[in-house]
C-alpha cells in the first residue's frame, strides 16, 4: 500500500471532501492500486498554496479505460479511482442517530427523527 500526497483544487476538493464526490479522475503517472491512500490536500491556484484543509481516501477500484469490456477507453494514461474514506467507512459525512435510554448495547432504540413544530409541515410530511 502506498500514500500518494496530491493536490486538489477547492471546488473539487470540496466535494471530496463533503463525500458527495466518491471517484476522482487522475493522470495515472502514479501507478495507483487498489489499497493505496490519497492523501488529498486542497490547493489554492490563485494564491499558490496550501489552504490547510485535508482528507483522506482508500482506492477501491481503478479503472483505466482498457482491457475486454471498456465501451468508452479514457485517454490514454488516466483513470478514474473510486474512492470510501480510508478507515473504510463510505466517503460521507455520517447522520449521527440519537438513542432513547442509552446506546443499542444497552437495549436503547433510534428516537423518531425531528418533525416540524406548531403546525408546519416539512417537505417530507407533505409527501415530497
Amino acid at each position: 500500500m502506498t500514500t500518494h500526497e496530491l493536490k486538489s483544487w477547492p471546488d473539487f476538493f470540496e466535494s471530496l471532501f463533503n463525500g458527495s464526490k466518491t471517484f476522482d479522475l487522475r493522470l495515472n503517472d502514479r501507478d495507483y492500486q487498489v489499497g493505496d491512500v490519497l492523501h488529498l490536500r486542497e490547493w489554492d491556484d490563485r494564491t499558490q498554496q496550501y489552504t490547510g484543509r485535508e482528507c483522506f481516501r482508500r482506492i477501491t477500484y481503478v479503472f483505466d479505460g482498457i482491457g475486454s469490456g471498456s465501451i468508452t477507453p479514457l485517454a490514454r494514461g488516466y483513470a478514474i479511482l473510486s474512492l470510501v474514506t480510508s478507515d473504510g467507512g463510505p466517503s460521507f459525512p455520517r447522520r449521527r442517530t440519537r438513542w432513547k435510554r442509552g446506546a443499542p448495547e444497552r437495549g436503547g432504540t433510534p428516537l423518531p427523527r425531528a418533525r416540524a413544530r406548531h403546525g408546519h409541515q416539512t417537505a417530507r410530511d407533505q409527501g415530497g
